[in-house]
C-alpha cells in the first residue's frame, strides 16, 4: 500500500496524488551536524508521529535541485508514510563541485540520524541520484558504518570514473555486447570539463585552456607551448577514441588519478555489505547505463537488485511517455520501490 500511494507522486502524468490529500503535513526542520571540523547543513522530512521511523539520507550530488516539484513530493510523501529524509546542503554541491570530503559528510549524515530518538537504527539507508549515487555507494562501503548501513538505493550512478573518462571523451559505450554511441548532456561537458581542467596545478594553464574550448584565436596559439598534462586534458575534451583516451588519462597528474580511483565504486565495491538497488534509464545522457551493469556484475546476487527503465530523462519522470510503455515501465518502478520500502518502511 505504501509503495501504492508514492507511485502517483514521483510520476508526474498521473493526476491523482491521494497520499498528499489524506495524510498529515511532515515536520520539516533545518538541522546542523559536524564532518571533519566542518559544521554542515541539511533539510530534514520526518514524519509527525511519535514512533521511531526508518530513515534515508538523499544524496541529489552536483548542481541539486532542491525545490523540483517532484523532488518535493518524493520526501514529503516518504515523510507521510513513516520514512525520514535527511538532504544535506552543502555550496560546494550547489556550484557543481564534488570531492572525497562529500564521502565523509554522507558518513556523518547517517551518524547524525543514528542519534536522533526518532529513527530506527536498524533501517537507515541512502537514496543517491547521478553523481550522488556513486557517493552514497561511497560512503555505505565506509568502514565506519558499513556493517550498519541497512540498504543503498542508486539512480544513475557511474562505477569507474576511469571507464566513465573513456566513454565521455569517445563518445561511445563498449561493455559485455554493447557498442553503441553516446552523447553526454550539455551538463555533463560542463561538469567533466570543469573537474579535468581543475586537475591542473597552474591557474594559467587553467585559464588557457578554457579560453581555447571558447574557441579564442590568441589561447588557442598558445596550446603547443602547455605541459604534457594539460594537452592531455585539452585532448580529453576535444574527443578522441577509447585507446588514445586511456593515453591521455595516464599523462594527467599522480595526484587526480590517486582521486579518481578514490571516488569509484570500482575501488570499494567489495567493501560494500549493504543490500544495494541499482537504477538506470537506457537513454541516459548524464551517466552511461552500462556503469550500473558493471557495478551489478560485480556484486553478489543475493545483495542486489538491478533495474533498467525506458522512463526517465535521467533521473526525472518523463512528462509525457509513450503510453504504450508506461505500463510496463510504471510496473518495474512499482516492484523496485516495493522492494525498497521493505528495506525502510
Amino acid at each position: 500500500m505504501k509503495t501504492a500511494l508514492i507511485l502517483p507522486e514521483v510520476l508526474p502524468f498521473v493526476p491523482i496524488k491521494p497520499l498528499s490529500t489524506f495524510t498529515p503535513e511532515p515536520i520539516v526542520e533545518r538541522v546542523r551536524y559536524t564532518s571533519g571540523g566542518r559544521e554542515l547543513e541539511a533539510d530534514l522530512y520526518r514524519p509527525s508521529g511519535p514512533d521511531r521511523h526508518g530513515a534515508v539520507i538523499m544524496f541529489l550530488g552536483a548542481n541539486p535541485n532542491l525545490v523540483h516539484p517532484v523532488f518535493l513530493r518524493l520526501v514529503q510523501g516518504l515523510a507521510r508514510e513513516g520514512v525520514a529524509s535527511l538532504v544535506p546542503l552543502q555550496a560546494d554541491l550547489i556550484e557543481g563541485k564534488i570531492g572525497l570530503a562529500d564521502v565523509d559528510s554522507l558518513v556523518s549524515a547517517f551518524q547524525y540520524l543514528e542519534g536522533r530518538e526518532f529513527v530506527d537504527k536498524r533501517r537507515i539507508g541512502y537514496l543517491g541520484f547521478c553523481v550522488g549515487a556513486a557517493f552514497s555507494i561511497l560512503a555505505s562501503a565506509d568502514e565506519r558504518i558499513a556493517d550498519r548501513v541497512a540498504f543503498v538505493n542508486a539512480f544513475g550512478s557511474y562505477y569507474d570514473l576511469f571507464d566513465f573518462i573513456y566513454a565521455y571523451s569517445s563518445r561511445r559505450l563498449v561493455y559485455e555486447g554493447v557498442d553503441q554511441p553516446w552523447s553526454p548532456s550539455e551538463l555533463t561537458q560542463k561538469l567533466v570539463g570543469d573537474h579535468l581542467i581543475a586537475t591542473l596545478p597552474s591557474p594559467l594553464e587553467q585559464e588557457v585552456l578554457r579560453k581555447s574550448l571558447a574557441k579564442d584565436p590568441q589561447a588557442m596559439t598558445e596550446l603547443s607551448s602547455l605541459s604534457p598534462e594539460a594537452q592531455a586534458v585539452y585532448g580529453l575534451l576535444m574527443g578522441v577514441d577509447e585507446a588514445r583516451a586511456r593515453e591521455l588519462v595516464g599523462a594527467l597528474p599522480p595526484e587526480a588519478l590517486e582521486e579518481f580511483r578514490l571516488l569509484s565504486p570500482s575501488t570499494h565495491v567489495a567493501k560494500i555489505k549493504a543490500r544495494t538497488f541499482l537504477m538506470h534509464d537506457v537513454a541516459d545522457t548524464f551517466i552511461p547505463y552500462v556503469e550500473s551493469r558493471k557495478l551489478a556484475s560485480r556484486l553478489p546476487a543475493a545483495n542486489r537488485y538491478h533495474t533498467e527503465f525506458s522512463l526517465f530523462e535521467h533521473v526525472s519522470p518523463t512528462e509525457s511517455p509513450d503510453l504504450l510503455t508506461v505500463i510496463p515501465e510504471a510496473l518495474k518502478l512499482f516492484r523496485h520501490l516495493y522492494l525498497v520500502m521493505l528495506e525502510v518502511g
